[in-house]
């Protein structure tokens, strides 16, 4: 019945995340409201764009169907398992609010099934789907599990027509340095801790840690980690 549930969606608290990230996994949390006197079971289906109020962030889709019961006049808040459709624009912060959209359709509708179905929320994933929404190249595509990678090169390469990468080895490297520019806005004023986590989700290197960011600003920051 309409109106029975109230839900908002938004960006999932980074602390309950691990490993983190910010545009694929657990990455988003819906709250929901029950006015109703009797128990209630939702089904929230996989494959739903979800629109973001603010134009700069990427739209989202669900990749994991989940099915939440909620009892008389219960509040709930779970994450949900989704990813970024729009490779260009800004991951979901802890500002981001989101609306149900249109169901997606056709190849990237059946990729979001294989994720569900095999569940592969992660980075290999998130980039196959980059191959369909936004042309990345396939060979973006990378994962240590070779089940998962040739699930999701052989099912993209189908779908575009694309040729699948003939190396599928990483490069390993006792030392070395990555370094690059970030750049970015301030729409209101914003404490910041910037760092990298390695793959399991443990801190590496802190760069700056509870930063105050003042609006209005456009910051830059040059970064340099030696490993």
């Amino acid at each position: 019945k309409k109106g029975v549930v109230k839900a908002s969606i938004q960006a999932a608290d980074r602390d309950t995340l691990k490993p983190f990230s910010s545009y694929y996994g657990a990455c988003l949390k819906i709250n929901m409201i029950s006015s109703s006197s009797q128990t209630l079971n939702i089904k929230v289906e996989n494959g739903y764009f979800l629109q973001p109020a603010d134009s700069n962030d990427q739209r989202m889709i669900i990749t994991k169907e989940e099915l939440i019961t909620l009892s008389p006049k219960q509040r709930k808040s779970l994450n949900l398992f989704a990813m970024c459709s729009q490779m260009h624009r800004s991951s979901p912060d802890e500002s981001s609010q989101y609306m149900l959209a249109s169901k997606s359709e056709g190849p990237l509708y059946e990729l979001i099934q294989l994720i569900d179905k095999k569940n592969y929320q992660s980075d290999a994933a998130q980039h196959a789907i980059w191959v369909l929404t936004d042309s990345s190249d396939i060979s973006s595509i990378y994962s240590s599990n070779y089940t998962e990678l040739d699930d999701l090169q052989g099912f993209v390469a189908k779908a575009t027509g694309k040729p699948i990468p003939k190396s599928r080895n990483p490069l390993n490297y006792s030392s070395g340095a990555v370094h690059g520019s970030i750049s970015w806005e301030n729409k209101t004023a914003q404490t910041l801790t910037f760092y990298i986590r390695s793959e399991n989700g443990n801190k590496e290197v802190t760069f700056f840690e509870k930063q105050n960011f003042v609006k209005p600003a456009i910051n830059t920051l040059n970064w340099k980690f030696s490993f």
